[in-house]
C-alpha cells in the first residue's frame, strides 16, 4: 500500500470511504460522488463494488471521478 494512502493524513481506501458512508444516513442522497479516484492503485469496479456492499441502491446515483479527468457538470 503507498504511503500517502495508508498513513494517517492519507486518501481513503475503498473499504473506509464505504464503512465511512455505511455511518452517514445517506437514503436520501441523490448523487454520491467519489473523486480523485487514482489511475494507478485503484480500479472503477473495485469502487463500484465496495460502495454496493454497503447500499445497492446508490448505484444508480454514484459518480466515479478519476484522478485524470473529472466529471462534467452535475446537476444537485
Amino acid at each position: 500500500m503507498q504511503a500517502r494512502v495508508g498513513g494517517a493524513f492519507g486518501h481513503l481506501s475503498n473499504q473506509q470511504a464505504a464503512e465511512l458512508l455505511d455511518r452517514l444516513e445517506h437514503r436520501a442522497l441523490r448523487q454520491l460522488l467519489i473523486a480523485h479516484v487514482s489511475a494507478n492503485n485503484n480500479r472503477e469496479d473495485l469502487v463500484r463494488s465496495a460502495i454496493a456492499a454497503v447500499s445497492a441502491d446508490l448505484e444508480q446515483r454514484l459518480v466515479i471521478a478519476p484522478q485524470s479527468r473529472g466529471t462534467g457538470w452535475l446537476v444537485i
